[in-house]
């Protein structure tokens, strides 16, 4: 299990701090989080948190000490980032509107600059939330550019307060007041989806049945884990399991760095923890952008309306279009470059049948269907791709290999590049035991670059003359892509 928030640095536990930590231990506690309260408590925080392997910390101005926030305070907490392994948050930071301790005006404004300074340091944030429902929420989205992640801690908010917390890629932390009898979010604990939430203590505040009313403390944290066991209809260990690995991730728990000083004497315990860290910051990572297109494939269908200019004479040319051709293929994607760039290879075919009914019209019956393959490399801008919908741009280059074919003559086979253009929407649908599934709808323009040979049927002498053509394709079509979950 993993406390992630408990307030075991504060002078209440000073006489036992080391007992405290061995039934921790005892209960199936792992690591314990120590969130900041005021900037005079900091340095004596980090001290205690570094003394245990067991101990992370988060650095930040709790809302009651808001005026307290400086930029002096914002200099210290940048430095520490770059030196303290274990600090692993931005907090208690956020609004308290219950209790009058400090203007509502400042509390936004110093909650807001350490929501930037999180963003800055790319760590995520805990949240202090009371009586402040509506602007907590709106300063988080004002601020939520993609890359914001946090934790609303203590939360017994109803589901409507969860979905939107939710959609703020935020995820929930639960404590002992799940217990009460007088709670009345047991349907939030429900609801919550497996990997969002997490458990703490609060220690030494908000103690659990059966010891409310007594000091609190991390070994406490199993009985919240009961409670939700209870409510959710799981067994305890899937609350643990769940709990943990969400924990893990939010935090990025930097565990090859703690063993590397147990490497000595334990090499293949380091070498299974630092490849469980690696897998777990990966795992951060996408979480970050939920969704995240690292690899994906699947098939296309569509429309391919083709369109040619047919050079009949140095001073004559003729336009004809060629629609409702079907076309189908199939693609492969990934933005592993970057979460805005999807780099596309994909292969389409089709079969235009139309050009024989128009030769049948002008008196040529001995055309056969002509023949597209078409190739194509793509790069997609992605205005949005944190979204579930993702608008996007594309350009590209295509090879197009065409055969005309004809009854009464060889194929006439021309190879030609083309310039592409396209411009589309994607549909994300996340399965979280599967991967990723997309739906896209797509509308591109391929534009021959050169000329190729083609035919011209002269009425007159009734037969095909080989002619100079140039052409261009707009295809509209949709397809259906998956992202395996590595």
């Amino acid at each position: 299990m993993i406390d992630s928030h408990s307030h075991i640095d504060t002078e209440i536990f000073v006489t036992d701090r080391q007992e405290l930590l061995q039934r921790a231990k005892e209960a199936g506690v792992q690591k314990i989080v120590i969130p900041a309260i005021a900037p005079e408590a900091f340095e004596k925080q980090i001290e205690f948190a570094n003394s245990n392997d067991m101990l992370y910390f988060g650095l930040g101005v709790h809302p009651h000490d808001a005026p307290k926030f400086s930029d002096e305070v914002e200099d210290f907490i940048l430095a520490k980032a770059k030196i303290e392994q274990k600090l692993v948050a931005i907090g208690e930071i956020g609004l308290d509107y219950y209790y009058d301790f400090c203007p509502k005006e400042l509390q936004k404004d110093v909650f807001r600059r350490q929501l930037q300074l999180a963003k800055k340091l790319n760590l995520p944030v805990v949240v202090h939330n009371r009586d402040s429902d509506d602007d907590l929420l709106q300063i988080i989205e004002e601020e939520q550019d993609g890359t914001l992640t946090g934790v609303l801690h203590c939360f017994s908010g109803d589901l409507t307060f969860l979905e939107k917390t939710l959609k703020l890629n935020f995820l929930v932390s639960f404590t002992g007041n799940v217990t009460f009898k007088n709670s009345n979010f047991a349907e939030t604990v429900k609801k919550v989806p497996a990997n969002r939430y997490m458990i703490e203590t609060d220690a030494p505040y908000i103690t659990p049945v059966p010891f409310r009313g007594k000091r609190n403390e991390p070994a406490f944290v199993r009985y919240t884990a009961e409670k939700i066991a209870e409510i959710r209809n799981i067994t305890f260990e899937e609350v643990v399991e769940e709990t943990t690995k969400t924990a893990n991730n939010f935090f990025k728990f930097a565990t090859f760095i703690l063993f590397a000083f147990t490497a000595m004497t334990s090499n293949s315990l380091l070498a299974q923890d630092d490849e469980q860290q690696t897998e777990e910051i990966s795992e951060f990572k996408s979480e970050a952008n939920k969704y995240k297109k690292t690899f994906g494939f699947g098939g296309v269908i569509g429309t391919n309306t083709k369109i040619v200019v047919k050079d009949i004479s140095a001073t004559s040319k003729q336009d004809l279009s060629y629609e409702g051709i079907s076309i189908f293929g199939f693609n492969v994607n990934s933005d592993i470059l970057a979460d805005y760039l999807i780099l596309e290879y994909a292969y389409l075919y089709s079969k235009d049948a139309k050009i024989v009914e128009y030769a049948k019209a002008g008196g040529d019956f001995n055309m056969l269907p002509t023949i597209y393959n078409i190739h194509s490399a793509t790069a997609k801008w992605v205005a949005n791709p944190k979204s579930a919908a993702n608008f996007f741009l594309g350009t590209g280059v295509s090879f197009i290999n065409q055969a005309i074919n004809r009854s009464d003559t060889p194929s006439l086979i021309s190879n030609n590049l083309a310039a592409r253009f396209s411009v589309g929407l994607i549909g994300n649908i996340k399965v979280e035991s599967v991967g990723l599934f997309t739906v896209t709808g797509e509308w591109r323009i391929d534009y021959q670059l050169g000329k190729n040979k083609d035919f011209y049927y002269d009425t007159k002498l009734q037969k095909q003359i080989p002619i100079d053509a140039t052409s261009y394709f707009s295809i509209v079509n949709l397809s259906l892509n998956w992202y395996p979950k590595f």
